[in-house]
């Protein structure tokens, strides 16, 4: 089947409803964060189902989709690993992975998604011990090699 933009946003309204099918039923986040990430979810649902003509493209499927997973990504828990058995059980296209260690080994940030990426969960990974001194030196590297390519571009 040809990939496009209905496709790819039928799987990921599929990930989404398991996301909150997931979180409604977790104890391991508080009811506050639950509703924070549930409302989240709705509103991605919203965005992909009420897109905009222009935005109805594989590129704009591949930012939601780095929306819709960047939780799921790098968080653990219970709840983490009962969405990824969902999404298998549901025979979906997608598995975890650790972008941050393929950047660091590659040394280098391709594009502005991975530099947003890293932006939104580097934090996740400090906080939880999750990089060692030297990793976080090459990213925050990276990073700075990144932002100056780009204002060079502009």
């Amino acid at each position: 089947m040809r990939r496009n933009y209905q496709t790819e946003s039928v799987k990921l309204l599929k990930v989404i409803d398991i996301a909150i099918f997931i979180l409604k039923k977790t104890t391991f986040i508080s009811e506050e964060e639950k509703k924070h990430f549930i409302n989240y979810y709705e509103g991605l649902k919203n965005e992909i189902i009420d897109v905009e003509p222009r935005f109805k493209n594989l590129t704009s499927i591949k930012y939601l989709s780095q929306e819709l997973f960047s939780y799921f990504q790098e968080s653990s828990g219970d709840h983490i690993n009962s969405f990824w058995e969902e999404i298998l059980k549901n025979k979906l296209p997608f598995e975890r992975e650790n972008k941050l260690v393929k950047i660091i080994k590659r040394k280098k940030i391709r594009n502005e998604i991975e530099y947003e990426y890293i932006i939104d969960t580097l934090g996740f990974y400090i906080e939880n011990g999750l990089l060692n001194d030297g990793e976080i030196d090459i990213i925050n590297s990276l990073i700075i090699k990144f932002e100056n390519n780009s204002s060079a571009r502009s």
